[in-house]
């Protein structure tokens, strides 16, 4: 997975035809494991899979969105307010 299993983040697997998601997480002691299939339809990833094989990062509401059906391509994100970045003192 090349990430550390006990650090608290969660861990989203699905299958080839996307109708099955497991998420796997470490939680007071011991993994959780919640898994998701679909009766009709499936999941829709919001960007491609890195064809390395590496992990993609999501953020929380993404994967809740994602869970409940809501396909991220077609949504759009308001721009937010970011702090500058610091200044380095060099």
């Amino acid at each position: 997975m090349r990430e550390d299993p006990l650090s608290g983040h969660l861990f989203v697997f699905f299958n080839r035809t996307r109708d099955m998601v497991k998420v796997l997480w470490w939680h007071s002691g011991g993994f959780c494991l919640f898994c998701k299939r679909l009766e009709k339809g499936s999941f829709r990833l919001p960007r491609p899979l890195p064809e390395d094989g590496s992990a993609l990062t999501l953020e929380a509401v993404e994967i809740t969105l994602l869970l409940e059906g809501i396909d991220l391509k077609a949504s759009v994100r308001r721009p937010r307010w970011q702090p500058p970045p610091e200044k380095s003192t060099a």
